[in-house]
């Protein structure tokens, strides 16, 4: 899908809020089951359902389906009632790593989402 990071933001929050998809099969997208351990390496207790994945956070989980393309990463999360959400989008050209920085561990965006829908609860 390409948009601006404020429709996709519009989106999750309407998909998850129950806008766009009757009870039964919001349902369904959300039976999730295990991810591999390369994907978990990013997002530990990570599960995946119909489109979506179900990511553990400090304030109990959030829903999110991110991507990538050359040139850029987007990132997103909403919580379960969609009340709650964050679109991180960045240019990825420009992470050029000094001689000797170690990659990250995990997805660099993973406490930056936390604390957007976590922060203050």
């Amino acid at each position: 899908m390409i948009s601006t990071t404020r429709d996709a933001n519009r989106f999750l929050r309407a998909l998850l809020g129950g806008d766009v998809l009757r009870p039964a099969e919001l349902a369904e997208m959300r039976r999730t089951v295990p991810t591999n351990d390369e994907f978990r390496a990013n997002w530990p207790g990570a599960r995946y359902g119909l489109g979506i994945m179900w990511v553990p956070n400090s304030c109990g989980g959030s829903w999110s389906h991110g991507g990538d393309i050359h040139g850029f990463r987007t990132r997103n999360d909403v919580t379960p009632d969609g009340t709650r959400s964050v679109v991180v989008s960045m240019n990825t050209d420009s992470f050029q790593r000094a001689p000797g920085v170690p990659a990250p561990a995990k997805d660099i965006t993973i406490e930056l989402i936390d604390h957007a829908l976590c922060g203050g609860r």
